[in-house]
């Protein structure tokens, strides 16, 4: 499978789970004489995506139309219901156009071959000229050697290797060629490690021929490299205030890369802010199982256990918190919440005293120090 057409398999199940969650959680809120119009559309839209053989699909043109016809049916009926969505009602100053885009749910559907990764699309399309050349002129040796120069820098090893024996073939003192087919066969050597660094940083299934091993690498490299990139996404829909989009990126994150920590710390930071404290603690244990030696992490999942009433349980998180960072004044502090809560009054004071001494300038602190005392 191409490189292009994995992403549009990750693509195709992501618009699955998307169209799913709109009818789950938004159906009901179309008015009851458009349901069955509405009904109707889901229907066909699910149909469509059934059908396609993602790792063979190439008419992103037809798949665009059909998701923008989709989309702009259901925006319409959305848009002339009687009852919207309630989180709707959460947003602030929302105005017609901007319940038109919010209920534009579907929209990041639209897939063209540079969605994912411009640099190799363009490659892919120039691997495609180069194949035509050769059809036609197959006795270049330099364009052997171009072409497996290209595949090559795709991970396409084996089709490289096959160009560079063709091009020195063509041209047994082409010495270029000679160095790039010594070159490409020492990084096929050690496919034992290889193999490992793929078990240990991804959830692909495993391999045996070269060719697939290092196909999954690079594979792996894009995987990371864009789930750094929803990464970043979400943090400025974060800092926008715009959580619930902050939360797909995240999840699309994490969906690239299942270790990617930070995208869960950043989902329990926000489920904690919108008081889901049971969700975020999930979130929360997930990053410590990827990273336990964060102590920003333990200091946040013993936030909501503090807000939960589990004092005794966020206690031990503080605890870990100040025992990977002794200087961290905040975790101090918020362990001094907690014992104060206990009627540990006494322990409470001492926290919060080493919290200030860290910090003299909190004013927090002080705060909790003088509320302690009285």
């Amino acid at each position: 499978m191409s490189v292009i057409n994995y992403f549009f398999e990750k693509h195709i199940e992501r618009c699955k789970k998307e169209l799913e969650d709109f009818e789950k959680n938004r159906f009901k809120d179309v008015r009851e004489d458009l349901r069955t119009e509405t009904k109707q559309y889901i229907n066909g839209a699910k149909t469509f995506l059934d059908g396609i053989d993602a790792g063979g699909y190439s008419n992103f043109n037809q798949f665009n139309g059909m998701i923008k016809t989709l989309n702009d049916e259901l925006n319409r009926i959305m848009k002339f219901s009687a009852n919207i969505s309630s989180l709707v009602y959460v947003m602030p100053d929302v105005n017609e156009e901007d319940y038109y885009t919010y209920t534009d749910f579907i929209s990041y559907f639209s897939y063209d071959e540079n969605k994912f990764n411009n640099a190799d699309e363009r490659d892919i399309k120039y691997l495609k000229l180069l194949d035509k050349y050769l059809e036609k002129i197959n006795d270049d040796f330099e364009v052997y050697k171009e072409r497996g120069d290209l595949r090559a820098e795709l991970g396409l090893y084996n089709e490289a290797i096959d160009d560079y024996k063709k091009s020195i073939e063509l041209n047994t003192d082409y010495g270029e060629a000679k160095q790039a087919l010594e070159e490409i066969n020492k990084k096929l050597t050690n496919t034992k490690t290889i193999n490992t660094e793929i078990k240990t940083n991804s959830n692909i299934e495993m391999v045996n021929t070269e060719y697939e091993i290092n196909q999954n690498i690079k594979t792996i490299n894009i995987l990371n490299k864009y789930s750094e990139e929803f990464y970043k996404e979400g943090i400025n829909y974060n800092n926008a205030k715009k959580h619930n989009e902050a939360l797909k990126s995240f999840d699309k994150a994490i969906e690239l890369n299942p270790n990617n920590s930070l995208a869960y710390i950043a989902k329990g930071n926000i489920k904690d802010y919108l008081g889901q404290y049971e969700e975020a603690i999930k979130d929360y244990d997930k990053a410590i199982e990827l990273d336990p030696n964060n102590s920003v992490t333990y200091n946040s999942r013993g936030n909501a256990k503090n807000y939960l009433g589990k004092d005794f349980e966020a206690i031990k998180d503080y605890d870990k918190a100040i025992e990977l960072d002794p200087n961290y004044s905040l975790a101090y502090n918020n362990r001094g919440v907690s014992k104060k809560n206990l009627g540990q009054y006494q322990e409470a004071l001492k926290d919060y005293e080493k919290a200030l001494e860290l910090d003299p300038n909190n004013k927090l602190f002080k705060k909790n120090i003088k509320n302690i005392q009285y």
